[in-house]
C-alpha cells in the first residue's frame, strides 16, 4: 500500500512538471486551411506585392504576414517553409519579433536569408531599437539550407537572449542590448526577385510555444 501512494504521488509530480513546462500553444497550418483565417483566428497581410494559395501552404511575393496573437516571456516559434529555387533565381525571406503589430516597427529583432546562388545568398540577424545593431552576418551558403524542398526554421527567445537555426543548423545568437522585448510581435515576410518566374518560397505551417503567455489581436 505504501509503494502505490508514492507510486501516486511521483506520478502527480511528473504530470505537474510536464505541464508547466508545456506553455501555451498557437499553431496554424496554411497547407491545410488554405486561408488566412479559420473558427479561431485571423491573420493579417500587408504590402504592395501578391500571395496565393498552393496546395501546400501561402507564397508570399513582398508581402508580410502578422501573427494574429502577440507573445510575452520565453517563446519558441517554429515555421515549416517550402522553397522551389532550382537554379539562380533570388528570393529573401523576413521573421520580424517587433514591439509594433506593423511591418516597419520602430524596435524589433530580426532575421533575414537570401536564396539564390552562392554569390548572393547571405543571413543577417538585426536589431533595432534606438539604432541598428548587425549582430550577425553570413555571406555565401545559407547554413542548412534545403533550396529545393522543405525546411524548418526556429527562433528560440529565452529571456533577452535569441537563438535562430535552420534545419537544425545554427544561423546565430545573441543577447538584445536595445529592444528588450515584453510582449511583442511576429512576422514574416516573403519576397522574390524580378526574374524569378520558377521560384517559389512557401508557408506552409506556423507554430509557437510560449511560457509568458499569448494575446489575441
Amino acid at each position: 500500500m505504501r509503494t502505490s501512494k508514492a507510486m501516486v504521488v511521483s506520478c502527480a509530480f511528473v504530470l505537474l512538471a510536464l505541464l508547466a513546462g508545456c506553455g501555451k500553444v498557437f499553431f496554424f497550418s496554411f497547407r491545410n486551411e488554405q486561408a488566412l483565417f479559420n473558427d479561431e483566428v485571423a491573420w493579417d497581410i500587408s504590402g504592395q506585392g501578391s500571395y496565393e494559395f498552393l496546395p501546400s501552404g501561402i507564397s508570399l511575393d513582398d508581402k508580410a504576414l502578422l501573427c494574429p496573437y502577440a507573445f510575452k516571456g520565453d517563446v519558441t516559434i517554429r515555421i515549416r517553409l517550402g522553397l522551389g529555387f532550382t537554379g539562380d533565381e533570388v528570393g529573401q525571406l523576413f521573421l520580424l519579433v517587433s514591439n509594433e503589430p506593423i511591418w516597419s516597427p520602430s524596435a524589433f529583432h530580426m532575421l533575414t536569408f537570401a536564396v539564390a546562388d552562392p554569390s548572393v545568398q547571405g543571413v543577417s540577424l538585426i536589431e533595432k531599437g534606438d539604432d541598428y545593431t548587425l549582430h550577425k552576418i553570413i555571406t555565401g551558403l545559407v547554413p542548412g539550407i534545403i533550396k529545393e524542398g522543405e525546411n524548418s526554421l526556429e527562433m528560440v527567445k529565452k529571456g533577452d537572449h535569441y537563438k535562430f537555426t535552420l534545419n537544425g543548423t545554427l544561423l546565430g545568437e545573441y543577447d538584445a542590448q536595445q529592444y528588450l522585448a515584453a510582449w511583442f510581435f511576429v512576422q514574416i515576410k516573403g519576397q522574390l526577385g524580378l526574374a524569378t518566374d520558377a521560384a517559389s518560397m512557401v508557408i506552409e505551417e506556423f507554430r509557437a510555444v510560449s511560457s509568458g503567455g499569448m494575446q489575441e489581436l
